[in-house]
């Protein structure tokens, strides 16, 4: 048998559409045939576990929302930046920059392609901590937009023949 790491193997023999939860449950019943090897599944291997339940739908359905999240955290700190909201507009790029590395190596180590690091998939990996600091990076950013919004709205009203 080849030598690969289990990440690999878990993540190329789920196919497109993954495993059904049900054959899995009786499988897991009968004999432990789940991924056994992986010694950190919640914190560090959360993208794994998603890999063999939901397939590569799943992973592609995951980067997409991250992507999305990252976007909207750059055109965050753009408006902020328009706005006039300096120090704003650069805590929302932080925040955009810190969640897209950090997705990026978590899903390189799930994938085999960089060493172990320990860093939890934001929003996806159990740990308190990690989801705590995530949840409230989520709050200043829409703080943020909010801030935004109104200071875009005050200036729309102090204009001359502005709303009313």
């Amino acid at each position: 048998m080849l030598n690969h790491p289990p990440q690999i193997l878990t993540i190329a023999t789920t196919g497109a559409s993954g495993s059904i939860f049900l054959r899995q449950l009786l499988l897991a019943a009968v004999r432990d045939e789940r991924i056994t090897a992986i010694n950190f599944i919640a914190s560090d291997s959360a993208l794994r576990v998603l890999a063999e339940e939901l397939g590569l739908v799943g992973v592609i359905g995951v980067l997409a929302l991250f992507l999305a999240l990252v976007w909207r955290a750059f055109r965050i700190s753009r408006m902020a930046a328009q706005a006039g909201l300096t120090f704003q507009s650069y805590v929302a790029l932080a925040f955009g920059v810190w969640l897209g590395l950090q997705a990026i190596v978590n899903i390189g180590v799930n994938m085999g392609v960089l060493p172990t690091k320990g860093l939890t998939l934001p929003l996806l990996s159990y740990g308190r901590s990690s989801l705590l600091v995530s949840l409230a990076w989520i709050g200043v950013l829409l703080r943020i937009y909010h801030e935004v919004k109104c200071t875009s709205r005050s200036a729309v009203m102090r204009t001359p023949g502005g709303a009313r």
